[in-house]
């Protein structure tokens, strides 16, 4: 099953500074909704999917328009299950077996090859990490804490610590002015950051089933976010290209601040 869906890339440099977007879970029409934004933003990002087999005619349509306009669309598992508690209870195989191979099968029935994936949740370890990154160009390690350097991709063990809130969280929390300074701030620095979001809904709308109420941007909100990071500089990278296939290591290095 593997073999089937492994993509052997080529090898590029990232540009810098640069950002991988993302969008998880499946909510599907509210990304479409925003995809005339993306578009006057040149923005491009992976919609991490999960619950495909749930997904309508419709939905799967707008997912296959936006990978048309150059978005990706990742693998984010079949059922949104926590994948270090479900291998813990039982074995990494078996989260494999029913989580990843079957979401992957659901995508490949649609015309989907899904070359990225994402833990839900962030929630994954070392042994995790490694087992399901041959399965895939991209495994994208957590929610923040990205370093990029060359070909290869790093990040920190500790990401997700006390003092790292997500973006969304800190946006819903009012702090969208200490989110777009540090925007500007990683772009002076040079360096590959990662925003994950999930939802994008009108203010009071509520949420998709199966998704988090509090995970969300308003359009305006996403739309100071897009405009920051263009005019920042900031490039867009997805990584379909720019992986080394299945070597990427799991510690950062110490010289890569």
């Amino acid at each position: 099953m593997a073999q089937a869906f492994r993509s052997f890339l080529t090898e590029e440099k990232v540009k810098y500074p640069h950002v991988h977007l993302s969008f998880d879970d499946h909510s599907v029409s509210n990304w479409y909704a925003c995809r005339d934004l993306l578009k006057k933003y040149e923005a491009k990002a992976v919609f991490y999917v999960d619950s495909f087999h749930m997904l309508g005619v419709n939905e799967i349509r707008m997912l296959k328009e936006l990978r048309d306009d150059g978005h990706v669309i990742g693998c984010h598992s079949k059922s949104h299950k926590d994948a270090l508690v479900y291998s813990r209870r039982y074995n990494i195989e078996r989260y494999i077996d029913d989580e990843v191979l079957p979401a992957m099968e659901d995508m490949a029935g649609a015309g989907f090859k899904p070359s990225h994936f994402a833990f839900p949740y962030s929630h994954f370890d070392e042994t995790l990490y490694s087992a399901v990154s041959p399965l895939f160009c991209y495994v994208r390690p957590g929610n923040e804490s990205h370093f990029y350097s060359g070909q290869r991709m790093y990040f920190s063990p500790n990401r997700l610590g006390r003092e790292e809130t997500p973006r969304e969280g800190l946006i819903r929390n009012g702090e969208m002015q200490r989110v777009l300074d540090g925007l500007r701030d990683t772009a002076e620095a040079h360096k590959g950051i990662s925003i994950v979001l999930h939802d994008i809904r009108p203010a009071g709308a509520g949420a998709h089933a199966g998704t988090h109420a509090h995970t969300h941007l308003t359009r305006e909100e996403l739309e100071q976010v897009l405009k920051t990071l263009n005019e920042a500089g900031y490039a867009y990278e997805t990584f379909e290209k720019v992986c080394k296939y299945g070597s990427d290591p799991f510690d950062k290095p110490d010289g890569l601040v």
